[in-house]
């Protein structure tokens, strides 16, 4: 509980999370995460927890982020090679760089969930970040997570890629 606003915010170990398709046939150098939020009718709470657009939180909620994870599900194994191979991840807030590696330094939770060449899906497997180290995002700051290539790659069936930003989560106490 925040001890200077006790009866209005709580922190609540959540992650916040955005999914979205890549259909076959697509391809693009930037995948932008994030963005989109919960609408009542196409997006729903099992695509994404956020509830505004623009990878920003809403009034009085802010997040430390310990960790980050990429989760691929129902992937080829084609496209999850080449989605792995030829991206990289860059984690900025304000346009602040934060994070930029090849996305092979996300781990994809263990395993493609829907194919198990690469073993069993498990949420342990997720980047941590160092002890010391954090990542704030208040509310009215923008969260920007994009999957960037110089190449890109055109996916040849469908998949479902799902980013997680895990950390303490301080949101309304009423909510």
């Amino acid at each position: 509980m925040n001890p200077a606003n006790s009866q209005l915010v709580k922190d609540v170990r959540e992650p916040m999370f955005d999914t979205l398709t890549l259909a076959a046939g697509a391809m693009a150098k930037s995948i932008s995460m994030f963005v989109q939020a919960q609408n009542g009718s196409t997006i729903g709470p099992e695509i994404t927890n956020m509830t505004k657009t623009n990878g920003e939180l809403p009034n009085p909620e802010r997040m430390q982020i310990y960790s980050v994870r990429v989760e691929l599900i129902s992937f080829s194994k084609a496209d999850a090679l080449g989605l792995i191979t030829n991206y990289a991840i860059k984690v900025a807030l304000n346009g602040s760089p934060y994070m930029h590696a090849p996305l092979t330094f996300c781990p994809q939770g263990g395993g493609i969930v829907g194919d198990e060449f690469n073993g069993i899906a498990d949420c342990r497997a997720t980047l941590q970040f160092p002890e010391d180290f954090k990542i704030d995002w208040t509310q009215g700051t923008q969260i920007q997570v994009t999957l960037v290539s110089g190449a890109g790659y055109t996916m040849v069936g469908t998949g479902v890629i799902r980013v997680w930003l895990d950390g303490i989560h301080t949101r309304s106490a009423v909510a």
